[in-house]
């Protein structure tokens, strides 16, 4: 995963990059469904799908199918989008539709990487989330960063909680 710039309609604009393998982005998505073009194989070839947002946005002319530059860090590649993904929308851990995907192995040959910014886990049962999570902590100690889809909406209550103490005071004070 990584942040790239990208130019739309004259604007720079920052998006996120990952490098995943086409068999594994069914796993993050739920279900690869392509709007346009075709979803890239297993290669070191710098192909590209770009999330529909990325494509169709609200202003403006968006990404096509063709070449692309992206800018990393002063470094200006280009790559090749063979595909528009379908309207997505979010997802826990990544946006979908504002995404540029690419294979795994081209990410690391073109960004020269030797290890992976992040590792994404299904388990079988939600009810092995724990004790795979207390697994990986036990093997990699401070070593890693876990986050877990439970521990992401119980932020969210926390917060939604604090909003709505917040106005519900607005209210009582009007009141």
């Amino acid at each position: 995963i990584d942040r790239v710039t990208i130019t739309l309609s004259g604007q720079q604009q920052q998006v996120t990059l990952l490098g995943i393998d086409p068999l594994d982005l069914n796993l993050i998505t739920g279900g690869v469904n392509i709007y346009d073009g075709s979803l890239y194989q297993k290669t070191i070839a710098p192909l590209a799908i770009v999330g529909y947002n990325l494509a169709f946005p609200q202003t403006g002319t968006g990404v096509s199918i063709g070449p692309l530059t992206i800018t990393r860090i002063r470094n200006t590649i280009a790559i090749q989008v063979i595909g528009i993904l379908s309207k997505y929308g979010s997802s826990a851990f990544i946006q979908v539709d504002d995404s540029i995907f690419i294979p795994i192995d081209a990410a690391k040959t073109m960004f020269n990487k030797r290890s992976y910014d992040a590792i994404f886990i299904k388990t079988k049962s939600v009810d092995d989330v724990d004790s795979v999570v207390e697994y990986l902590q036990t093997v990699y100690g401070s070593n890693i960063r876990l986050i877990t889809v439970k521990q992401i909406s119980e932020t969210a209550s926390t917060i939604i909680e604090t909003i709505g103490m917040f106005l519900g005071g607005i209210a009582a004070i009007s009141l």
